[in-house]
């Protein structure tokens, strides 16, 4: 089973230095604002790396891989306020 994840951000936010355990053990507690997670997970169960990695690098162009996007991955929005964690 591949296990990853990576950060795909708008410019002018700032994400602090983390720490992950090769994506198995991630967490992110908020301490003051709000900001806005998006989740993707992949549709397939098992891929192959190289499927995973031509499903990430659209993600990194929505605009243009839009049918893709939507093919290849669920998502979902998460809010996190001052206390959350994810």
């Amino acid at each position: 089973m591949i296990q990853s994840w990576a950060l795909l951000h708008q410019a002018g936010f700032v994400t602090y230095p983390h720490y992950d355990a090769e994506g198995t053990l991630t967490f992110i507690k908020m301490e003051v604002g709000i900001k806005y997670w998006v989740l993707f997970k992949l549709k397939e169960e098992n891929p192959s790396r190289s499927h995973l990695t031509s499903a990430l690098l659209r993600l990194g162009n929505f605009v243009e891989n839009e049918d893709d996007v939507r093919r290849y991955w669920d998502a979902e929005v998460v809010t996190l306020l001052p206390g959350d964690m994810l």
